[in-house]
């Protein structure tokens, strides 16, 4: 066997298992010149790890790019579920500080993370499960209506229940410019308890304090038409034709900070992780469709 460039190689590590549900529903009529149609899906996902087959009791991933990995497998939870400290709040004061359990180099207006095994140190111990990017359901509906020849179709789709992690928003003091949402940090005892200081390099380790609801409803499209009357048409022989006005991802309702909740991954074990991901573009177009 002849001696490659590669260290490492690809194989089975564990087996997961996926159980799930989907409920597919439509219905459509017509009453006189009025017609309408509705439908919608929802489905379901319960994913567990069963095994590891390595030589090791988890596998971790989800690297943010600074040497921090906040995703682990491991049997009984999840593939790539989120693993870090649980925040308890801020540190208001010294004496909190020098009372509590730290990292060893905590101050006033840090995170403040569980002691999960109550050691009085915080450390790799420490870290438990803060979430999946894995939803609850994920869902869809649709609905038209036409008239005469104007119809109307609207089209949305979302996810409930799904985590993502704010991996963009845990480098950004050395990458990116802050949003609003800490413009409420914390300046002095009593001026926050859900918003650290302001700091290049503390309260960056993997925790709950990056961990947001991902769940989200899109407008995903709208398309309202008219079909111009086969008389007028044949007028200036055209077969048929029709006018319309399309939006494309007119809105999305969600409670996640970052640009968009649709997080793109290529590594299952490091899915649902932000690391600047691109907003979803809304396009508005008017078009004819002409038939000769």
């Amino acid at each position: 066997m002849g001696n490659g460039p590669f260290s490492t190689v690809i194989q089975n590590a564990g087996d997961i298992q996926n159980q799930g549900v989907e409920l597919i529903l439509n219905w459509a009529d017509n009453i006189g010149d009025f017609s309408y149609g509705v439908g919608g899906n929802i489905s379901t996902v319960n994913n567990k790890v069963l095994s590891i087959s390595s030589n090791t009791d988890f596998i971790t991933s989800g690297s943010l790019g600074n040497g921090q990995l906040v995703t682990r497998s491991e049997v009984g939870v999840p593939v790539g579920s989120f693993y870090g400290y649980q925040v308890i709040g801020i540190f208001q004061n010294q004496g909190e500080v020098d009372a509590s359990a730290t990292t060893g180099n905590q101050q006033p207006g840090d995170l403040k993370y569980q002691d999960v095994n109550s050691d009085g140190v915080i450390d790799e111990g420490d870290r438990v499960f803060i979430g999946s990017y894995i939803p609850d359901f994920t869902y869809g509906f649709n609905a038209n209506v036409g008239y005469k020849g104007i119809n109307l179709s609207l089209d949305f789709y979302g996810s409930q229940g799904n985590d993502i992690y704010n991996g963009r928003d845990a480098v950004r003091p050395n990458r990116f410019n802050y949003e609003t949402t800490r413009n409420d940090f914390w300046r002095g005892e009593g001026t926050s308890t859900t918003e650290p200081r302001a700091s290049q390099s503390a309260n960056n380790e993997p925790s709950s304090y990056f961990v947001q609801d991902g769940s989200f409803l899109r407008l995903r499209n709208a398309i309202l038409s008219y079909d111009i009357p086969r008389q007028w048409a044949s007028a200036v022989k055209i077969s048929s034709a029709r006018v319309y006005v399309k939006g494309t991802n007119i809105f999305t309702r969600t409670d996640y900070t970052g640009y968009s909740p649709e997080i793109a991954s290529n590594q299952v074990d490091a899915s649902g992780i932000d690391l600047g991901t691109y907003p979803i573009v809304s396009i508005y177009s008017i078009g004819v469709n002409l038939t000769f």
